[in-house]
């Protein structure tokens, strides 16, 4: 249905079979996607197809088997899901993508990266007092410094087939129970409920008006044209 209904749109560069799929049976599910990746060639010669999968670990071998597909993608997260201590974010990334570019010697894309952030959780020490885990505490400042060290690490990847920070808008997820834990001087913490149903890891929150600090960050490395300071 998807390549039927999409093919004709020209903004369409690619097709995606899947996002964070995993197995033990990593022959059964070469075979499934070798069979999804026939059948969307035979309806689309044109375009190439790849998946996402999920990358927690160091050893990039669980891509199952290396099946047929021209490209493939990682959602990858330091410093949140994943080397939750690290001090070193863009070192563990760099461990994480080469070994995965290594492996598999195919196009590749970094699909997913980031952390939860709230402008209204601050701390002069983050590292110290951001829960992660199951997230209580979102300070603005961590996010900002773990994007920082995401982009040190993209920046020297040219050979990434593309990049996506996960993601512009806060959004409602009723089981995340993240970021209501607030601080707005770094020491008093205060439940706002408000924000207790969200997975905040925008760079703008809920309301699609307030810019988060690592929006600008972007901005500024993306937009070449303009000059501003924030």
């Amino acid at each position: 249905y998807m390549v039927n209904q999409h093919y004709n749109h020209p903004s369409i560069i690619c097709w995606g079979l899947s996002n964070e799929t995993t197995t033990d049976n990593k022959n059964f599910a070469k075979e499934k996607i070798n069979g999804y990746i026939s059948l969307i060639k035979n309806l689309d010669s044109s375009r190439l197809v790849g998946y996402v999968m999920s990358h927690g670990t160091d050893d990039p071998s669980g891509y199952y088997n290396d099946p047929d597909a021209d490209w493939f993608g990682c959602n990858i997260y330091v410093g949140w899901y994943i080397d939750q201590n690290s001090n070193n974010p863009t070192n563990r990334l760099n461990t994480r993508l080469n070994k995965t570019l290594s492996r598999l010697g195919k196009p590749m894309a970094f699909s997913e990266y980031g952390c939860g952030g709230t402008q209204s959780c601050h701390s002069d020490d983050f590292m110290a007092t951001t829960t992660r885990g199951n997230h209580e505490r979102h300070d603005i400042e961590y996010q900002m410094w773990l994007h920082e060290g995401h982009i040190a690490a993209i920046k020297n990847k040219p050979e990434l087939l593309f990049t996506s920070q996960w993601q512009l808008f806060d959004i409602a997820v009723w089981n995340r129970q993240e970021g209501y834990k607030v601080s707005l001087d770094g020491e008093t913490v205060f439940d706002n409920n408000e924000l207790k149903r969200l997975k905040n890891k925008g760079l703008v929150e809920r309301d699609h008006v307030t810019k988060k600090d690592p929006f600008y960050l972007y901005k500024a490395w993306w937009n070449q044209t303009d000059k501003f300071v924030h």
